[in-house]
């Protein structure tokens, strides 16, 4: 494809897409464009990857702590005796 072409058909593509509406309630009446939304849509994915990996971290944390202090507690038993 060349590069008119393709300018042209991602036109095309933004003006159906802002004719259409994907809702029952239309986001122009708050002043959303296609766009916009699929830029919020994108923001959102990016911010429940990042929280997952929060989570992630936040577990393997946990349970490394939880090892740690059992490993601690049998080898400080084991120095008692």
């Amino acid at each position: 494809m060349d590069a008119q072409l393709r300018q042209a058909l991602k036109e095309t593509l933004l003006e159906v897409l802002e004719q259409r509406p994907c809702c029952p309630y239309s986001l122009k009446d708050i002043g959303i464009t296609a766009v916009q939304h699929k830029q919020h849509h994108l923001f959102l994915q990016e911010v429940m990857c990042g929280l997952q990996k929060v989570k992630t971290t936040v577990l393997a944390t946990v349970v490394t702590t939880i090892i740690g202090a059992l490993l601690s507690l049998l080898w400080f038993g084991f120095k008692a005796t």
